[in-house]
């Protein structure tokens, strides 16, 4: 019974140590196996076609370069491990060797091996990815380089072109202000003579043994004086607002007086028998600059007669709260839509063909709305209610 009771508890040490899936064996020192699992019988039979491995020496079936001698010596004392490859495929293994005390203290070595070849695949692709990585890293560190050698080159290119911009853009305020003090100093010359003309025709026509046809010619004279005067004031406001030297001084004024100052202007010219005046005296005051207000109605009123020949040219001013708004309106043709936005540009004229017929030099309607910003308003153009053109601005009331 006893022996009984030992068959069946080494049986079930056969069973543990047959079923095991990797490689085990024992083999006495001198490496001759005397027991070994169906994993190493099945290993052997792959590399060598042989049924068992029972009776064989461990060195024929791993490579005596990777398992040395004194590997069996070392292990009948302590267990030890090597990385160990089968003779023929040269597949790796990790071989474990350990000491076993049997009977009559004989010494035995219990092994087993483990495939290592998966974890060398591994190995084998991480080295190759890193070296794959190194090589990159590197490409990625050489074209960094060129890139920050193309950066200083372009840095040092634009830097050098920031320099030519800045000495252009001086020397092009250097020739501005040339233009523009050259621009004063011919208006401030002109303005004198003109004024001088005017003052003698003025004298000619108030004398009365004159010939029935000078006043025709003086008329005329004093008609294009007047004009001439004119431009002359506006190129001269112009290089001032240009220049941020023209100064505003708004005072309380009359709306009804500054209309009557118009009129009284422009006595001579008959085309102001089509405007109508909407003026009430009893509006109260307005803060605007004398001059300015006076040269921005000129505009406004020149304008709407000349691109309008014929009907009435309206002026009218409406009280709204802490504001009065001013408009000019005619009864023109009116501006298209796609023409608008050119209507407040410098030497712009909404149709070319007309400057034979009307004259002018599109500076009317740009030097209004400049003036009426200096003083805290704006020029603005709507379609009027019966047709043609409207432009409007508010001036704020003088408390």
């Amino acid at each position: 019974m006893g022996i009984r009771a030992g068959e069946v508890e080494l049986y079930k040490y056969w069973q543990l140590f047959s079923s095991l899936a990797e490689p085990a064996f024992i083999c006495d020192v001198r490496g001759i196996i005397l027991l070994g699992n169906p994993a190493l019988d099945q290993l052997a039979r792959d590399d060598y076609n042989d049924l068992s491995t029972t009776g064989k020496s461990l060195f024929s079936l791993f490579s005596q370069q990777t398992l040395p001698p004194k590997a069996l010596s070392e292990a009948s004392r302590q267990a030890v491990t090597y990385e160990v490859t089968l003779d023929q495929k040269q597949l790796p293994y990790l071989l474990t060797l350990s000491p076993i005390f049997g009977e009559g203290r004989r010494v035995l070595i219990a092994g087993v091996a483990h495939d290592l070849s998966q974890q060398m695949d591994q190995q084998n692709a991480i080295r190759t990815a890193y070296q794959e990585l190194q090589t990159v890293h590197q490409q990625l560190a050489d074209l960094n380089m060129q890139l920050e050698a193309r950066v200083e080159d372009r840095t040092r290119t634009l830097s050098d072109a920031y320099r030519q911009l800045e000495d252009q853009h001086r020397a092009l305020q250097e020739l501005d202000r040339l233009k523009t003090d050259f621009v004063s100093m011919v208006s401030h010359e002109l303005r004198t003579p003109l004024n001088n003309l005017g003052g003698g025709v003025e004298l000619l026509l108030s004398r009365k043994n004159t010939n029935p046809n000078d006043p025709e010619t003086l008329n005329l004279m004093q008609a294009e004086i007047q004009r001439l005067t004119r431009f002359v004031e506006n190129i001269l406001n112009l290089s001032v607002l240009d220049a941020g030297r023209l100064s505003m001084h708004p005072v309380p004024l009359s709306l009804s007086v500054m209309v009557g100052e118009l009129f009284r202007k422009r006595i001579l010219d008959p085309k102001m028998e089509r405007v109508v005046v909407r003026v009430s005296p009893d509006l109260p005051l307005v803060l605007a600059d004398e001059t300015a207000l006076d040269s921005v109605l000129h505009h406004l009123v020149d304008n709407a007669l000349k691109y309008a020949p014929e009907g009435t040219v309206i002026i009218e001013a409406i009280l709204n709260k802490k504001h009065v708004r001013v408009q000019v309106s005619d009864q023109g043709p009116g501006i298209a839509p796609e023409q608008r936005h050119l209507l407040f540009q410098r030497f712009q004229r909404l149709d070319a063909r007309d400057s034979q017929s009307v004259y002018g030099y599109g500076l009317g309607l740009y030097l209004s709305r400049r003036l009426l910003e200096s003083m805290n308003s704006n020029l603005e153009f709507e379609p009027a209610p019966a047709g043609g053109a409207q432009f409007f601005f508010h001036l704020k009331v003088a408390q």
